[in-house]
């Protein structure tokens, strides 16, 4: 094509087609060639020490080598149009095309993994989008199909197989998005229950199938009319919880009854709530020689909210308890046996620090309630564990009973 046709406005044209084209494409490039090492050293490394093919991400690698190839694809595209090739259109609207639905996979992955990194990702989608969208315009306005050599195609089966394209990615995500509602990957918000309304009940005599129960050393198991929770590991500082798996709770007004039957005082048992997933909850805690604590863990990192406070609230050893949390928006309370548990939170000190002895909290001022909104609705369940000092040489063993759960006041 001779320079008579390249005017200084398509001159501009292509500049600004080259330098988006390779920005997009070296940034692309980069992010899925890294996304791919990550995954594929990540894969291998845990394959060679475990023999398990299944910690492999597939998603995950699949989303960084579309990203590398279409990041490939754009820097193609701009040497195509730099060279003034008869290619160069083909694969400009090709690439742009690529972006744009690597951009969405991108976006959807990075929802099912992080809000976070989803959003920065969602206002660079924007902004790639927008500049790809007003090229086009550009390119459509100066007709440079025509600079190029080639001839606009506007047949009726293209537009077809186009609108089928779009249909079939409108369908891909909503089938990706509802299989994400239904999989809790994407959680829809639950209704603010009304004072009093009955939300749960249970004596465990029956209709227990909505129970995940544990078995082994860390066993669950339903037993004249009780939940009872057995940990028989040996290890110190080991737990778990016995899960109600089917049901979400926002605002709640929870009841249980524990009853210790075996094992050493020095314990921890109560109940887990808003819990998202097994490494995502609240715990609230008693133990058999009278002391509470609250915990947050988060991704498996737990946080002492509170240390171990003693309370002569709490009746010791082999005794039964009465458990009580309210929990409404981000505020939480605690009760044991219809007394108010205070909280000896951090303050702006490293951690909570309370003194035994003088009952003085020296870190924080006491309170007499958890404000925190990291976790808006979730599980909940009962849970039992060894403490870093426990004597586990003999089986620890608590009961649960009349689990009642209500709308908040």
């Amino acid at each position: 094509m001779s320079d008579a046709f390249f005017t200084p406005q398509i001159k501009g044209l292509l500049w600004r087609i080259q330098l988006f084209l390779t920005v997009t494409g070296v940034l692309m490039l980069i992010l899925g060639l890294g996304r791919v090492a990550l995954e594929a050293l990540g894969g291998l490394s845990d394959l060679a020490s475990t023999f398990s093919p299944e910690l492999f991400t597939w998603y995950s690698f699949g989303v960084g080598v579309c990203l590398a190839l279409t990041g490939y694809g754009s820097l193609y595209a701009a040497a195509a149009v730099g060279a003034r090739e008869p290619p160069a259109l083909t694969t400009t609207k090709n690439s742009l095309r690529a972006i744009a639905a690597v951009l969405i996979l991108t976006i959807i992955w990075l929802f099912t993994v992080n809000w976070l990194y989803m959003l920065v990702m969602l206002v660079l989608a924007v902004l790639i989008g927008g500049l790809a969208f007003r090229l086009w315009q550009q390119i459509e306005k100066h007709k440079l199909w025509q600079v190029f050599g080639q001839p606009v195609h506007r047949q009726h089966r293209r537009k077809i197989i186009y609108i089928l394209g779009i249909l079939g990615l409108l369908i891909l995500i909503g089938v990706g998005v509802a299989n994400a509602v239904l999989t809790d990957v994407i959680e829809l918000p639950l209704d603010i229950p009304e004072p009093g309304a009955l939300l749960y009940t249970t004596t465990f005599d029956r209709f227990n199938d909505e129970w995940d129960l544990p078995q082994g050393s860390r066993k669950a198991e339903i037993l004249g009319g009780e939940l009872v929770l057995t940990l028989d590991s040996g290890k110190t500082g080991d737990g778990f919880y016995a899960l109600l798996e089917s049901r979400k709770f926002r605002d709640f007004d929870l009841r249980v009854t524990t009853r210790q039957i075996a094992g050493d005082d020095d314990n921890a048992y109560g109940v887990v709530f808003r819990q998202r997933d097994a490494d995502t909850y609240y715990v609230f805690e008693i133990s058999g020689d009278g002391y509470y604590r609250l915990t947050k863990v988060d991704n498996n990192i737990a946080t002492n909210i509170t240390k171990w406070i003693k309370s002569p609230v709490i009746h010791q050893g082999v005794a039964s308890n009465e458990v009580r949390i309210v929990g409404k928006g981000d505020t939480f309370i605690f009760y044991v046996n219809q007394e108010l548990m205070p909280l000896c939170t951090k303050g702006d000190k490293a951690e909570p620090t309370y003194n035994e002895y003088t009952g003085e909290c020296t870190s924080n001022e006491w309170e007499d309630s958890f404000v925190d909104g990291a976790f808006k609705q979730g599980r909940v369940g009962l849970s039992l564990g060894n403490t870093l000092t426990s004597d586990v040489t003999q089986a620890l063993v608590v009961a649960f009973d009349n689990l009642v759960i209500v709308g908040p006041e």
